[in-house]
């Protein structure tokens, strides 16, 4: 019998084996054999092994071969073998994963955990890797704790199946999230502790009957809750206001928690100059007539960024989508005001390459197109665009529509426009049955297609029959006859009565009629309408008729 050597330990002697490529442990492989395959095919796990048939084969080979088959995904285990000049490939497949199973999960979806799951390519059919399991259950557990529940434990359970298959069962423990038992502020003395505690989302001590009350310690709520107090101060004129600290301590049972924000409040500062800076295209004087921010007011935080985005979005107008505005304070400590200087970069002028729509199975993109004002080819301005999706949103047949702009690599001038929109039926139908003494069976059905056959016209039907009359009717719309948005539509009726059938004289007729209409569109909101019908009406009496 041939010797077999066991040679995955080169991979120890790595950093020295380069240096033995020429020494007795080189050898020139004649064959390779891969031992240990269920559902891998030969060929794939071929396909991570760097040495071929006639390859010298030393150490260093060796940790390359087994760093790129770990890299496949495929492998829990390698091991490398020698017998004579054959290489020998001995692997231990990863378990497939059959099947995923929640269980004790309230306060996350198993849509939310599973798409969590994906992100690390944890989902039935594929191969298991066990090394992510820890990471995932100290992630979960990081989510508990996040959210006040300190006595949360996530386990996962795996159980082999035949066939190297695994079922994968992730255990929760959440137990009970931690109630607030008090919040501290400290260092403040303008504001009341009251007053700001009514400003923030988490409480503690509320009256029984308040059910809606937060006291349930959230990491992000207190974060919030932060940035609503700061905001409160500096909207007032204190523009140095800041939390140095926030302390969160808990309980030895660890269901409450104590909550300590320690702050500086300063000083309130006036507006002592605006001045705008930059590049403004020409419209200072514009700008600096509708601005917020007057000399002599109190500084206000809100109504500094209402302005950075005010002069942002009218840059927009202009194909500007993406300028920059930022406002410098220049703190005056003697007199305590400040002056606030808007830095404006209006960047590039951008151009729409090209209009995109995704979701709209059923209407076709001309129809889509018809409705957006934002045009290929020219600039890209947030006025169209907000235009373009009110338009498409007042559409019978779109239940939902959003856009958002994709800029192209090496081009920062231009970029792609997505509308992602989501379809509803189009259609509604109508029927109704009748019986009364005077009218007998009396019969009504009805249909209306807003969006036939997916052209953006409109088509509908209507029937009705009872004893002494009959009538029929076919209207048809076309919202864009023309490129300019001008609509043509029209209608077909026909109708006969008998009166003699109703108990009145003997008085019959015979109505058909023919309409068109005409509309113009005055802006994107509002049109005109003009219309024209004619009717022929055929009145009979003792078998004579007149028109």
């Amino acid at each position: 019998m041939k010797s077999k050597k066991l040679i995955i330990a080169a991979i120890l002697l790595a950093s020295s084996s380069y240096s033995m490529s020429q020494s007795s442990n080189e050898f020139v492989v004649e064959d390779i054999r891969v031992e240990g395959l269920q559902r891998v095919a030969l060929g794939a796990a071929l396909t991570y092994l760097p040495v071929q048939r006639g390859d010298a084969l030393n150490s260093f080979r060796v940790a390359q071969l087994i760093r790129s088959l770990y890299s496949s995904t495929h492998f829990e285990s390698v091991e490398i073998y020698r017998e004579g000049n054959v290489l020998v490939v001995n692997v231990s497949e990863r378990p497939t994963i059959s099947n995923i199973v929640f269980d004790g999960n309230d306060d996350i979806k198993d849509e939310q955990l599973q798409e969590s799951l994906d992100g690390s390519n944890i989902r039935v059919g594929e191969p298991l890797d066990k090394t992510v399991i820890t990471s995932i259950e100290n992630g979960l557990k990081d989510f508990f704790y996040s959210i006040g529940k300190y006595n949360a434990d996530v386990s996962a359970i795996i159980t082999p199946l035949p066939r190297n298959r695994v079922d994968l069962k992730i255990l929760f423990e959440e137990g009970d999230a931690a109630k607030i038992k008090q919040i501290n502020i400290v260092g403040n003395e303008i504001f009341e502790d009251e007053e700001l505690f009514d400003q923030m989302e988490l409480q503690f001590n509320t009256p029984w009957w308040n059910f809606f009350a937060e006291t349930r310690y959230q990491q992000q709520t207190l974060s919030g809750d932060r940035e609503t107090i700061e905001s409160y101060y500096k909207d007032r004129g204190y523009l140095q206001f800041r939390i140095d600290s926030t302390q969160v301590s808990m309980t030895p049972e660890k269901d409450g928690i104590y909550v300590t924000m320690n702050v500086s409040e300063g000083e309130q500062y006036n507006i002592s100059e605006v001045e705008l800076a930059g590049d403004v295209l020409g419209f200072e004087t514009f700008i600096q007539s509708i601005l917020p921010l007057r000399t002599g007011d109190l500084y206000n935080q809100a109504e500094v960024t209402y302005t950075e985005e005010f002069i942002a979005n009218y840059l927009g107008r202009f194909g500007y989508a993406y300028p920059t505005v930022t406002t410098i304070p220049d703190i005056n400590e003697d007199d305590k005001t400040v002056k606030l200087t808007l830095n404006v970069d209006p960047g590039k002028r951008i151009y729409v390459r090209r209009i995109i729509f995704n979701g709209n199975n059923m209407t076709s993109d001309q129809v889509l197109r018809q409705n957006v004002v934002q045009m290929e080819g020219s600039w890209l301005t947030n006025q169209a665009l907000d235009t373009s999706k009110s338009q498409l949103s007042r559409l019978t047949y779109m239940e939902e529509v959003d856009y958002e702009t994709i800029r192209l690599p090496g081009e920062d001038d231009k970029v792609d426009v997505e509308f992602n929109v989501k379809e509803q039926p189009s259609g509604s139908f109508n029927a109704g049955v009748g019986y009364g003494d005077a009218t007998k069976l009396s019969l009504q059905v009805g249909v209306q297609q807003d969006n036939w056959l997916g052209t953006g016209k409109r088509v509908g039907v209507n029937l009705s029959t009872v004893s002494y009359q009959q009538s029929a009717q076919l209207t048809y719309l076309d919202p864009y006859f023309t490129i300019d948005g001008i609509s043509l539509g029209g209608s077909i009726g026909y109708s006969e009565f008998d009166g003699g059938d109703f108990g009145l004289i003997q008085y019959s007729s015979k109505r058909w009629s023919i309409g068109a209409n005409i509309g113009y569109p005055i802006n994107e909101v509002n049109r005109i309408s003009f219309g024209l019908t004619y009717s022929n009406v055929e009145l009979g009496d003792d078998n004579t008729s007149y028109e």
